[in-house]
């Protein structure tokens, strides 16, 4: 199943593909990225992980360009999360992350450890939810097939 993200992403469930092909993610993602870049001349940056916020905000923004694949299980997420500047989070826009830094919240490991209920104070109910949620790799968020947008002029 997937999602495209325009302009430059899409966002693909693998769970039923691992079983059919009888691969790992991590091998799927480099086939992805060779006929990629064989039938359409395109390098890509394909992030493997256990939730949207972890394989689309986190390991495919760590790959240097041109291309290649990155995979973090659970286990590495968690860590990989934590040194990550509390900017680079999905969904944690320019001003969230300045009224964080000014409360001492620079990285994606102090905003983890700060109570939810605190985050929800100093950046809103909804907003507050959402980054305590994504600085500790939950996101429940399933990947929702769409038709593809037109090709621009």
């Amino acid at each position: 199943m997937a999602q495209a993200l325009p302009p430059t992403a899409a966002l693909v469930a693998l769970t039923g593909a691992l079983r059919y092909h009888g691969a790992t993610a991590h091998r799927l993602g480099e086939v992805l990225r060779i006929r990629t870049l064989s039938r359409h001349g395109t390098d890509v940056r394909v992030g493997i992980g256990s939730s949207i916020t972890v394989a689309a905000a986190t390991a495919s923004a760590q790959i240097p360009p041109p291309g290649g694949v990155l995979t973090m299980t659970r286990d590495q997420a968690a860590d990989r999360l934590a040194r990550l500047p509390v900017g680079a989070l999905h969904g944690i826009g320019p001003r969230q992350a300045a009224v964080l830094r000014d409360y001492g919240i620079h990285s994606a490991g102090l905003l983890a450890a700060v109570p939810p209920a605190t985050v929800r104070r100093l950046l809103g109910g909804r907003a507050g939810r959402l980054a305590a949620d994504r600085a500790r790799g939950i996101d429940p968020r399933p990947v929702a097939p769409a038709p593809c947008p037109p090709p621009p002029r």
